[in-house]
């Protein structure tokens, strides 16, 4: 597998597993499974959230963007995405969903895990979210928030969801 994550950064290797278990899961993580009822609903909810508290136009970064379900729809409501993944194969259903629905230029998708956000150093967002549970799988919160804040502009907002 062609993996486009950061080889110079050795990730704990508890994080290749996760890597690993999401791309063999990517092909079809969109079934009755990823979007049974419950989830439909947690996802309803960040989206409401997102609509009420940002402007169309806002800057936002989706941390574990999966497929790019949420990326997409901000997109089509006129918000620029940076949707992030540590899955090479989510991130390849995500750019495949971003083109299917036209919005190529307002959504950016990379593979990233929520350890490399200082990659992202020097850019800003009006919002951050995590939707479902990427924040479940990292390694170091504290970190992770951290890098958030460090991105945030003045006065942005995190808005987070986990998976008990």
């Amino acid at each position: 597998m062609n993996s486009t994550f950061d080889r110079t950064v050795n990730p704990d290797p508890r994080l290749l597993e996760t890597q690993r278990a999401f791309d063999s899961v990517a092909r079809n993580y969109d079934g009755p499974i990823g979007n049974n009822a419950l989830v439909q609903k947690m996802r309803a909810a960040l989206w409401r959230a997102i609509e009420k508290d940002f402007p169309a136009g806002a800057r936002l970064l989706d941390l574990g963007c999966g497929t790019g379900i949420d990326a997409v729809y901000f997109a089509q409501c006129g918000y620029q995405v940076v949707a992030t993944d540590w899955s090479p194969r989510m991130i390849e259903r995500t750019r495949a969903r971003v083109a299917d629905a036209g919005v190529s230029g307002l959504v950016r998708a990379q593979v990233m895990g929520l350890h490399q956000l200082e990659t992202l150093h020097g850019e800003e967002f009006d919002g951050i979210y995590s939707d479902l549970g990427p924040l479940n799988c990292a390694a170091d919160l504290l970190a992770v928030a951290r890098s958030c804040s460090d991105l945030l502009k003045p006065r942005g907002r995190l808005l987070v969801s986990v998976i008990g």
